[in-house]
């Protein structure tokens, strides 16, 4: 398509439905076709990429293009369903710091919006990018703490040893190696743009279009701080997604130990039941012997039965013990 459906948002959070063309992202805003593509297509990898009128970010389902006095959100075929806590959340944030005229020090713990202490209101560029991040971050330990929870009615089963435990923590751990691989893309992606002064430098795009010169390369303390605050939000979750793999490595170790004495168990009663079978067929044999129609005269004994039925049931327990003794001594029991 050379033209997308967008959700408009201006400084003072006003909301509006367009649409852009393909056109408009050349000539508007510098893109070229590769940031479009990053746009619009169905990419996993989070970016956050800068250039010189806007800030493209793609992560997860948002889309997003930011300006210096506008964001546009992007529903392509692969973002079409926006999220609308997500919409009016952004609304009532820029709403909010549309009304302080000064902010000293706001945070997410004990104000609406914003974690910053500083003498002056962010610039809208950041203040889009940090809602984008507080959602991202959002979700990204929502989903944290969903899989620590199921991490820990894993460890509290009551029948601890079953096959269906080690089935569940399998899934869990398949899981968890997925959504690592995008917090770890997510982490990689801040990270980038940490170790860029010139990305970081470009990213002031209202003081550009102020002073109609990009910011000094080295001073970008602002977005530093900005990134810097988000990135440790997202080790704090690739840490407890490394707590939770170990966790499930130790009780998997110690699941595989239980099941595997189990089985061990269960041959040695397999092979106790195989010597005695083998026991009971000599037995079997010896009857066979004396059962045979050849005369012996040894049928004519009072006591003949008796002696053959003892001398055949003790053989065949000695049989069996000393098998049993034999398979001890060789370490096979």
């Amino acid at each position: 398509s050379h033209k997308w459906n967008v959700v408009e948002f201006d400084d003072q959070g006003n909301i509006r439905m367009s649409q852009i063309k393909r056109s408009d992202l050349y000539t508007n805003y510098g893109l070229q076709g590769r940031d479009i593509r990053i746009l619009v297509s169905n990419m996993n990898y989070p970016s956050i990429l800068p250039r010189s009128q806007c800030i493209i970010v793609s992560i997860s389902n948002i889309s997003a293009i930011i300006t210096h006095e506008k964001l546009y959100l992007l529903k392509s075929d692969y973002t079409n369903n926006l999220d609308p806590t997500f919409i009016k959340f952004i609304q009532q944030f820029l709403i909010y710091y549309a009304k302080s005229k000064e902010v000293n020090k706001y945070s997410f713990d004990d104000t609406p919006y914003g974690f910053f202490e500083q003498s002056y209101a962010l610039p809208f560029e950041f203040r889009i990018l940090e809602c984008i991040l507080h959602k991202v971050c959002a979700t990204i330990e929502k989903e944290r703490n969903e899989i620590q929870e199921r991490v820990n009615d894993i460890l509290a089963a009551p029948d601890y040893t079953s096959e269906e435990v080690l089935y569940q923590i399998l899934q869990t751990k398949q899981k968890l190696t997925r959504f690592k691989t995008f917090v770890n893309e997510l982490h990689e992606t801040i990270e980038n743009i940490l170790q860029q002064d010139d990305d970081m430098a470009t990213m002031y795009l209202s003081e550009k279009v102020a002073n109609g010169k990009p910011r000094d390369i080295d001073k970008h303390e602002e977005i530093e701080m900005l990134l810097e605050t988000y990135q440790n939000r997202v080790e704090n979750v690739i840490n407890s997604i490394d707590d939770m793999r170990e966790d499930l490595d130790d009780t998997q170790e110690f699941l595989e130990v239980c099941l595997d004495s189990i089985r061990n168990k269960m041959m040695q009663m397999e092979l106790q039941l195989a010597i005695a079978a083998f026991s009971l067929t000599f037995g079997t044999l010896m009857a066979g012997v004396f059962g045979m129609n050849l005369l012996s005269h040894f049928e004519d004994h009072p006591y003949a039965f008796y002696y053959t039925s003892g001398l055949i049931a003790l053989s065949t327990l000695f049989l069996f013990v000393i098998t049993l003794l034999v398979c001890k001594r060789k370490g096979i029991f």
